[in-house]
């Protein structure tokens, strides 16, 4: 994808790349529990980021090498081993990739100048992301969803966002409130 080649070029290549492996995981990085939901969701809590999906993906995968990749860290805060260690191999994948293109840079400090601004994360991040429309919000209207591939607000296109997620966080819609999301649109017709 394009993503890791942007991130060379915006110098943020560790955490674009650990994003990136976390998007492809094959299954979700948090488990749930029937038994224990309460407190799965309270550990898990601390590690969401109030205005990314994909820095939350960050924050669990930064926590867990921080905690020697460990089981009992995975078990302790309801995340995924299995998932988490997929995502490290695939990060170690992409890494790779850009190295024997020649694009990474030797020096990991020159590499990741600008790994803690967020603001550029989330431009190389929607610079990347193909499917992305914005979402805007005025009170007591229906959302806007505008497709740059249609170049046009679509208001007929109906959507959802999960419940956990920061767009739906927010208490109530506020003036000027547009957010960005992955979107797919899909073609149904009808046989007759």
């Amino acid at each position: 994808g394009m993503m890791p080649l942007l991130s060379v070029q915006f110098q943020c290549v560790d955490k674009i790349t650990t994003i990136v492996a976390g998007l492809s995981a094959s299954q979700s990085l948090f488990l749930s529990s029937l038994r224990d939901g309460a407190v799965a969701k309270a550990r898990q809590a601390k590690f969401h980021h109030d205005t990314s999906d994909f820095l939350t993906l960050l924050n669990v995968f930064t926590a867990f090498v921080d905690n020697g990749e460990s089981y009992a860290f995975c078990r302790d805060h309801y995340v995924s081993f299995p998932a988490l260690r997929e995502m490290r191999d695939a990060r170690r994948h992409y890494l790779d990739l850009l190295n024997g293109m020649g694009w990474l840079e030797k020096d990991p400090g020159r590499r990741n100048v600008n790994g803690e601004n967020e603001v550029l994360l989330h431009a190389v991040i929607a610079a990347g992301l193909s499917q992305m429309a914005r979402v805007d919000r005025e009170p007591g209207k229906k959302d806007k969803l505008w497709h740059r591939a249609i170049g046009k607000t679509i208001n007929k296109y109906t959507y959802t966002n999960h419940p956990s997620t920061p767009a739906c966080r927010t208490a109530s819609p506020r003036d000027g409130l547009s957010f960005l999301r992955n979107f797919r649109l899909v073609l149904v017709s009808r046989s007759a």
